[in-house]
């Protein structure tokens, strides 16, 4: 690996050279506007260069002289006290990182833009030197573009030599412009006689190469093409045309699939295709620790198809790949991350069908693996979703089946990733962020950012001038909503890791969160009962739990966050019990036939009662203390044994059904019942002489009443209430109209469960409720007789209006 120095010294000298006044000067030998995968500067990172020849036989000094890619702006960036040797070679970075060094590399203020610019270098006085004009032509990975050694012409070099003569061999002026055309196009050919596919390109001085082991075509590998290519499998072919005095043509991929089995349909189909090498070769991003490996040089090119299932075509775009994510790189199943630039050919993803996001075109893409959430699979999704849905700024994704040349990967997620060109798309003011990462710096400095740490960390912002200062610099309605949504997702691993905070370089703009990597959450690891604040944010000392812990005492924040927990934890807001359940079933229903099986940890465990918690802890920590129910507030929490509830009187007319063995209640619930219930339970277990809580997810209705009447004396002895998408009670009567809550129980969707309570704790089910979610209209108890029958007692029937019905297949 080639570290790069400021001055090389000339072995051949290129005989091109610009005049100055008649007399030699510095010219513009060569540039890389894509860099190379060997060539790093000082930060061990690829970057576009720029390379300065001094042709003449005496030192130049660069003193006040220029570079630009702007001819309005000739004083663009400014050379520092530096001198180029005769027959020297000096290497600028076009990093956009702005380092002058008088020794040392040096770095301008711009980079290279791959499809063309204009380049010049002025001297002191801001006369013109040497130029590219109007600009230079598109760029290529893998090629350098310069003087010809010997002609002094402009052309590409297949072999780029920054610091070094430019190589002739292999050069060329131009790239051959014409595409190889398919017969037949991309897609899915289930079913079909073997397809007899064409190759043909526009030049007819051109010759077709192409492979089917996912290599790539070049004039030396490849199959020559001859005659029709018979395709009687799933096949990639890959296919370019060259001619000599050119370089190659654009690198064509299409892939034919002729059977693909139930699980690969089950979601759209991305195929992510490369030379064999850059996965599994000495550099390949799978090979040994190269996982671990981050930058641009660990960026391998990739063709990426998409077949959506609604129509046999697919489409196509080049793009580079590396791997994404932190300490699980070195898992099989690992997550990456696609770059659309101009160096692959198309500089933007533009068919990639995400919902609920209004951009059309995507500069990254994530393409996540679920490694800690293999199944319901939809965690950060969920998280992502519901951010959205408060109103925050947030990545989008949807969900495929993913194949890597001719491996299948089975579900992944590809999201938007969260960097420059994200924000731009959602919050404009260009491409200028700071943006800071758990692993530290991603864009832009970290000035502000400081400035916000040190002010949190350092002054007591129960003062209102510290706060005031506080909020110029970060948005704390943003991070009010943003510590929401993570405590009620209990997440794990954060406030430590997964988070990006991101402003525009601009007087007045403040930092924004943004909720990423939400795997570990809903019951994943942490209980509902979870406490964020006082667990996570109370203890690290991260910058999040920092800026928490700074903010909190103050009464306007404390206020900002009882007004937010009442926006989205109330009447229809993004974390209320109903909202979050419909979020998760749509993404159920999108993963239907891809996560077979799926748990039910948040309908059935978390959704039912996290809400009660997480206002409990916000209570407990203060939050709520200044909220008024009178003036629309949210409630403050209360802690009671016992509960007034009016119930219906017992139903004169109800008979009771002949007795039914307790092994026989499922079935009779199956079949004999109207089916679609607003309810659902399920069993509790036994410890500790105690009834061990769980909590699952119960209705799409509102609120309905079951009451039973146990020894037929005319009085109700227990009540069922269903509170839609909250607590579903069962209320024993106590006398004098007061009833206890003895029994919270809930069952997981999709199935048909038995909840039985003990009410005289005897360890003997006494009272057996019976239903099945989203199938059943009644909800049906059954009490116990002491002899291991059971009799129904009580039953209802839920009404539902049209606009409340949820449909599910089969």
């Amino acid at each position: 690996m080639m570290r790069a120095l400021p001055f090389f010294a000339a072995t051949v000298i290129g005989i091109a050279s610009s005049a100055f006044g008649g007399v030699p000067a510095p010219t513009l030998n060569e540039i890389s506007a894509m860099g190379i995968g060997s060539f790093l500067d000082e930060d061990g990172e690829q970057e576009d260069w720029i390379e300065i020849f001094n042709p003449t036989d005496d030192p130049v000094s660069l003193n006040d002289w220029s570079l630009t890619d702007n001819p309005t702006n000739p004083r663009k960036w400014i050379f520092p006290d530096v001198s180029i040797g005769p027959s020297e070679y000096l290497i600028v970075f076009a990093s956009r990182k702005d380092r002058r060094p008088t020794s040392g590399n040096l770095h301008a203020n711009f980079g290279l833009d791959t499809e063309g610019e204009f380049l010049g270098i002025f001297d002191e006085s801001g006369t013109l030197v040497d130029s590219w004009e109007p600009e230079f032509p598109p760029q290529r990975d893998g090629y350098s573009y310069g003087l010809h050694p010997q002609s002094g012409e402009r052309v590409y070099f297949s072999t780029p030599t920054p610091g070094k003569s430019n190589e002739s061999e292999g050069s060329f002026a131009e790239f051959l412009d014409a595409e190889v055309q398919f017969s037949v196009p991309r897609g899915l050919y289930e079913g079909q006689d073997p397809i007899q596919l064409e190759l043909s390109v526009a030049d007819a001085q051109a010759e077709i190469r192409y492979t089917t082991d996912y290599t790539t075509p070049t004039k030396k590998n490849g199959a020559i093409y001859a005659s029709p290519i018979e395709v009687s499998e799933n096949t990639t072919i890959r296919a370019a045309a060259f001619k000599e005095g050119f370089g190659p043509s654009w690198v064509e991929t299409h892939t034919y699939f002729l059977s693909l089995t139930d699980d690969q349909k089950s979601l759209p189909i991305m195929v992510v295709v490369t030379d064999p090498e850059n996965l599994d070769g000495p550099e390949g991003l799978r090979t040994g620790n190269n996982p671990l490996e981050r930058g641009r040089l660990w960026e391998r090119p990739v063709s990426m198809e998409y077949f959506n299932l609604q129509s046999p075509d697919g489409d196509q775009v080049d793009a580079g790949m590396r791997v994404h994510g932190g300490v699980l790189r070195t898992r099989a199943k690992k997550a990456y991350r696609l770059y659309f630039r101009e160096d692959y050919g198309d500089s933007e993803l533009t068919f990639l069908p995400i919902p609920g996001t209004p951009v059309q075109s995507f500069k990254r893409i994530v393409l996540r693996a679920g490694a800690q959430d293999t199944n319901p699979f939809v965690h950060d999704e969920l998280s992502r979703r519901t951010y959205g849905n408060m109103g925050q700024v947030t990545s989008h994704g949807t969900f495929v089946q993913l194949f890597i040349n001719d491996e299948y990967w089975v579900t992944y997620n590809p999201v938007e990733r969260y960097d420059e060109y994200f924000f731009d798309s959602y919050l404009e003011g260009g491409l200028d962020w700071d943006i800071i990462r758990q692993s530290g710096l991603s864009g832009g400095d970290l000035v502000e950012w400081n400035k916000l740490l040190d002010l949190v960390s350092t002054q007591d912002l129960s003062n209102p001038d510290r706060y005031r200062e506080a909020t110029r610099l970060l948005d704390v309605v943003n991070f009010a909503d943003y510590l929401l949504l993570n405590n009620y997702a209990g997440m794990e691993d954060w406030p430590n890791n997964n988070w990006t905070a991101a402003r525009l370089r601009e007087p007045g703009s403040r930092f924004r969160f943004y909720v990423w990597d939400a795997e570990q959450s809903y019951s994943l690891k942490n209980p509902n009962y979870h406490n964020v604040l006082e667990s996570d944010l109370d203890q690290l000392n991260d910058p999040i739990a920092l800026i928490y812990r700074g903010l909190k005492v103050n009464p306007d924040f404390r206020a900002v966050m009882a007004a937010r927990f009442r926006k989205h934890f109330y009447e229809g807001g993004a974390l209320t019990d109903d909202v979050v359940m419909k979020f998760f079933l749509d993404l159920r229903y999108e993963v239907r036939n891809a996560v077979k099986n799926m748990l039910t940890r948040i309908p059935a465990f978390w959704i039912p009662g996290r809400r009660e918690n997480v206002e409990k802890h916000l209570y407990d920590n203060g939050f709520l203390e200044l909220v008024d129910i009178s003036n629309g507030g949210a409630p403050t929490p209360q802690e009671l044994p016992e509960t007034e509830i009016e119930l219906p009187e017992p139903d004169a007319n109800l008979v009771p059904d002949s007795l039914i063995d307790p092994k026989d209640l499922l079935e009779f619930v199956r079949q004999e019942k109207d089916h679609s219930p607003p309810a659902h339970f399920a069993r509790r277990s036994w410890s500790d002489e105690n009834w061990v809580r769980y909590d699952y997810s119960v209705s799409l209705g509102d609120l309905s009443l079951v009451s039973a009447d146990f020894d037929l004396d005319g009085s109700i002895d227990l009540g069922c209430v269903n509170q839609g998408y909250g607590l579903i009670s069962i209320f024993l009567n106590n006398g004098a109209g007061v009833f206890s809550q003895p029994v919270q129980t809930r069952g997981p969707i999709g199935s048909e469960v038995l909840a039985a309570a003990n009410l005289d704790e005897d360890q003997t089910p006494d009272l057996v409720i019976a239903s099945r979610l989203m199938f059943r209209q009644s909800l049906t108890v059954f009490h116990g007789n002491g002899d291991g029958a059971f009799t129904e007692i009580s039953s209802i029937p839920i009404n539902r209006t049209e606009e409340t019905e949820v449909n599910f297949p089969a």
